[in-house]
């Protein structure tokens, strides 16, 4: 029942999602050729904190498009599209609930709190997991139809499962939030205000480490593009960080009063 709803619910969200990923891929392809032709003028351009993303695609040789695309596909996927539509999935669950007055139906169901949420979670993640998945697959496919240039797919699914992994924290501590406050609004700005302020704060050498996003920098996806070994310090603090924020939620799911 809770897998239906959430589905039937989420449909168009899902589609809105699939289709910004996709455009930004497409965008980014159609402007390559351009942005490749003046590359030494627009390294000019870039500031400090990204000298070594310019460094990286100087020095990619035949990578370069693999490098280029990875970044934009992967650092603008997991760190701005991503969290996104993670909040927004995350506002649909028992914090609509409640504010719909629909709550004690659901508590009312011969369901336990636990596979209420984990129901939530399930279909939630597949949500934000396949859309991502879908177009990193399709990126060989587009480079080769668009600008017609070949590029590799493995290199392209590790920095995916890194991605994703990310993604699934970013939902977990959102699903954390919307189980402690009781409305929408205060869930999307508390969980909106921590992803902006942190996104901030990753562009300012001092504060950059303490970060949620330097778990997802651009560095990580740069070097696993390149063909790189998927980051495990980062992979592993996202699936914990993630893992945690899941128990936290479902804690005091099972303990709170509507």
């Amino acid at each position: 029942m809770i897998v239906r709803r959430a589905l039937r619910d989420d449909w168009w969200k899902v589609l809105a999602y699939l289709a910004i990923l996709a455009f930004n891929v497409i965008v980014v392809l159609r402007a390559y050729p351009t942005f490749e032709a003046n590359l030494s003028q627009l390294m000019n351009l870039m500031p400090d904190f990204l000298s070594f993303v310019a460094a990286a695609l100087l020095d990619a040789g035949e990578q370069r498009l693999q490098v280029f695309m990875g970044i934009n596909h992967f650092f603008k996927g997991a760190n701005m599209i991503g969290p996104a539509a993670a909040i927004i999935l995350a506002l649909g669950t028992v914090v609509r609930e409640v504010e719909i007055g629909t709550i004690g139906l659901l508590l009312s169901r011969p369901i336990s709190r636990t596979r209420i949420l984990l129901s939530f979670a399930a279909v939630h993640l597949l949500e934000l997991i396949l859309p991502l998945t879908l177009v990193t697959v399709s990126l060989p496919l587009l480079a080769d139809c668009l600008i017609d240039r070949q590029v590799e797919l493995l290199p392209f699914l590790w920095a995916n499962l890194h991605a994703s992994a990310f993604i699934g924290m970013v939902y977990a501590l959102s699903l954390l939030i919307a189980v402690l406050l009781n409305e929408q609004i205060k869930v999307a700005a508390v969980a909106g205000g921590v992803c902006i302020i942190s996104f901030m704060l990753y562009f300012i050498d001092a504060t950059r480490p303490f970060t949620l996003y330097r778990l997802s920098s651009l560095d990580v996806y740069v070097d696993i593009v390149k063909g790189g070994p998927l980051p495990l310090v980062e992979f592993s603090v996202c699936l914990g960080a993630g893992a945690a924020c899941l128990a936290g939620a479902i804690l005091v799911f099972r303990e709170k009063d509507y």
